[in-house]
C-alpha cells in the first residue's frame, strides 16, 4: 500500500485472488479484486485501485493408485508378473475434474526371478485419461506376491533296446528335465551290458 502518511493506521484488506484458469502453467495471470482500506485513519484515504494483478504458477498435482495386486507364481526363471487391476482406484483427483485411470498398458516385474515370499513387484504402464488429465502426474504403485519353488520334472522315455555287445549311449541314457541341471547316470555312457534285461537309473540336480 503506497501513499500512507507516516504513523497513520491504514491497512489494505479484503479481496479475492483468482487465476485466469485452473490448468497448470507458469507465469499465469492472477487477478485480485474487492480490495479495501481498514484502520483508524482509513477514512482519510481514497483507494485509487480496487483490483490488481500478478503472476504465479500452478504445478501438476500428484495422484496415487491403490488396489492393484500381483499374482503369485511358480518359479520359471523370469521376473514377469501377472497383475490384477479390476480393483484399481485413482486417489487425489479434485472433485469435478474429468480424470480416469487406464490400465491397458500396465505390466508388472518382480525385482528378482528367484523364489521367495512377499517379493516386491514394480508396476509400470498405468496412465491417466480425461480432459483434465494434463493437470496431474501419476505415481506408479508397487505390489507384493510370492514366487514359489518349482518342482523339477524328469522325463525318461523307454530306452531303446540294443544288441548284445553294443555300448550304452544317447538312445538309452536319454532322460530330460524341465529345468536346467545335470544328470548323472548310474550306468555310464559307453558301458557294455550283458545279455538280458537291465535297470538304468539317473540322478538329476537342478542348476539353481
Amino acid at each position: 500500500l503506497s501513499g500512507v502518511s507516516s504513523g497513520d493506521d491504514v491497512i489494505l484488506s479484503g479481496g479475492a485472488a483468482v487465476f485466469s484458469d485452473k490448468n497448470i502453467g507458469s507465469a499465469k495471470t492472477v487477478s485480485a479484486t474487492g480490495l479495501s482500506l481498514t484502520g483508524i485513519k482509513a477514512g482519510n484515504y481514497q483507494l485509487s485501485l480496487t483490483s490488481a494483478s500478478s503472476t504465479a504458477t500452478i504445478t501438476a498435482k500428484g495422484l496415487t493408485v491403490s488396489g492393484v495386486t500381483a499374482s503369485s507364481k511358480v518359479y520359471a526363471g523370469s521376473t514377469m508378473a501377472s497383475l490384477i487391476t479390476t480393483g484399481a482406484t485413482l486417489n487425489g483427483v479434485v472433485s469435478g475434474d474429468s480424470v480416469a485411470l487406464s490400465a491397458t498398458g500396465a505390466s508388472g516385474e518382480f525385482v528378482t526371478a528367484t523364489a521367495g515370499t512377499g517379493k516386491t513387484v514394480a508396476i509400470t504402464g498405468l496412465t491417466i485419461l480425461g480432459t483434465d488429465g494434463g493437470n496431474y502426474t501419476l505415481a506408479q504403485p508397487t505390489a507384493t506376491a510370492d514366487i514359489t519353488k518349482a518342482s523339477p520334472m524328469l522325463t525318461w522315455s523307454t530306452p531303446a533296446a540294443i544288441s548284445y555287445g553294443t555300448a550304452l549311449g544317447g538312445a538309452q541314457l536319454n532322460a530330460t528335465a524341465n529345468v536346467p541341471g545335470t544328470q548323472v547316470y548310474a550306468t555310464l555312457s559307453g558301458t557294455v551290458l550283458g545279455a538280458g534285461s537291465h535297470s538304468l537309473g539317473v540322478t538329476f540336480t537342478p542348476t539353481d
